[in-house]
């Protein structure tokens, strides 16, 4: 049986898309964030090739124009073979989302996170929450994130300043 996933855009900015993951019986899987950091990309973007003893010389074959950094925040074992259908959904949609984008690289990151690590927020009044939590994983995984605050005004709009 193939698992439906859901991805819930929570933010969408000019340089942060934030989502909700959300699995079947509306089970929560995790958080998914894409940064555009509007920079060259350097070696230190990917982990798996800095881990395979690659030289910044070799990675001048590989660097683009832009990179943009997408941090998953999972509730789940991302490595659990119950799992691993759900998983190659979120991996697919990062794919489709970024894969034609001339002259940039991308690399998923993995955070785990605990279930009491939830987004919690009254709709429709309080969308700042939403912000605030964008930006408490953000910090989380040591990375600078401009988050914009996020309000029920500008929510209403397809993408929000």
């Amino acid at each position: 049986m193939i698992a439906i996933i859901t991805f819930q855009r929570l933010i969408a900015s000019q340089n942060v898309e934030f989502y909700r993951v959300i699995g079947k019986d509306f089970e929560d899987l995790g958080y998914l964030m894409f940064h555009d950091a509007r920079r060259k990309s350097r070696l230190s973007d990917n982990q798996v090739l800095i881990e395979s003893g690659m030289t910044e010389e070799e990675f001048q074959d590989y660097a683009r124009a832009n990179h943009i950094e997408v941090l998953f925040f999972s509730y789940f074992d991302t490595e659990a073979e119950e799992k691993q259908q759900e998983f190659r959904q979120i991996l697919g949609f990062v794919d489709g989302m970024l894969d034609y984008k001339p002259d940039t690289t991308y690399f998923i990151e993995l955070f785990p996170i605990e279930e009491d690590e939830e987004l919690a927020f009254s709709y429709p009044n309080e969308f700042e929450k939403v912000s605030e939590f964008a930006q408490n994983l953000a910090a989380r995984a040591e990375r600078s994130v401009a988050v914009p605050i996020i309000t029920r005004e500008a929510f209403k709009y397809l993408t929000q300043r």
